[in-house]
């Protein structure tokens, strides 16, 4: 398998694992779904296609970037000679950090939170509700990601194994499935698995702002931002102020960056004091 050959069926990753993962959910669900499901799915599916749309549109940049590095060797990553495996764990380190840097940012930049916050006001989570994004939230990603790339030379093998891999991992992420707890005890030692990312999109702010990590927990651990659940199947998902009907169409979801709510509805929490986010 060739890293052309990767690349030119990475698109298929996305149904196959949403099938695969809706499948599951239906076998061994987590939380029981209510009747809505299939609503619920095509809401969150129509507006993963507008951010497809501008991913799709973007993502030649990112591609770009890492061809470039890949024949001009530039980069930190680039100035020792690394052997493939030591390379290519190095950049799913750094591109991993990177990640959970524009993350953090994300949910602390109000305007940022703007877009963001379309992805956590869902308040059914499942294997749909891992690309539910803005489409403005794909250009902040991949400037951000391009910027990556050439500071620490991720060839563009590299960047491809990377984004199949997380785009395999989002969906198991985010499944209403129910996971042996004790293999996900072991595996989130090393890696971001359904029970810590299903924390991530706790409506308690104290669990929102947490586990910002895509696939290590490593970062997460070091700097002071890793939680688990005292109970995974009691999570209360979404946000508290986008509860209403009207929130969860693909056209409130659309509009959602641009609808002030009160700045008190949710309060996040700054050492033994709490501070309100501006919305």
């Amino acid at each position: 398998m060739t890293i052309e050959w990767l690349a030119t069926y990475q698109p298929l990753v996305v149904p196959i694992m949403l099938a695969l993962t809706i499948l599951l959910e239906t076998l061994r669900p987590l939380a029981q779904a209510d009747i809505h499901r299939w609503r619920h799915a095509r809401r969150n599916i129509g507006i993963t296609a507008l951010a497809f749309a501008a991913f799709g549109a973007l993502g030649g940049v990112k591609a770009g970037a890492s061809a470039w590095v890949t024949v001009r060797h530039f980069g930190l990553l680039n100035m020792a000679a690394l052997q493939w495996p030591v390379r290519i764990l190095a950049s799913f380190l750094a591109i991993d950090f990177v990640n959970y840097v524009g993350h953090r940012v994300q949910h602390g930049l109000p305007w940022l939170w703007r877009f963001h916050r379309i992805h956590h006001s869902d308040p059914a989570l499942d294997a749909t509700s891992s690309l539910r994004f803005h489409p403005f939230e794909a250009l902040v990603t991949v400037a951000y990601q391009s910027i990556a790339v050439l500071i620490f030379g991720i060839a563009l093998d590299a960047v491809v194994l990377f984004d199949t891999v997380l785009l395999a991992l989002l969906y198991v992420q985010h499944a209403n499935v129910d996971w042996p707890e004790p293999l996900d005890r072991i595996a989130r030692l090393v890696f971001v698995t359904p029970d810590v990312h299903h924390v991530h999109h706790s409506r308690d702010q104290r669990f929102t702002d947490s586990n910002f990590a895509d696939l290590f927990t490593l970062w997460d651990r070091v700097l002071g931002t890793y939680r688990e659940a005292p109970d995974r199947r009691g999570i209360a998902y979404g946000l508290p102020e986008f509860n209403e009907e009207r929130h969860q169409t693909v056209r409130g979801m659309a509009m959602m960056p641009f609808e002030t709510v009160n700045s008190t509805s949710r309060m996040v929490a700054t050492g033994d004091s709490h501070a309100s986010r501006v919305r």
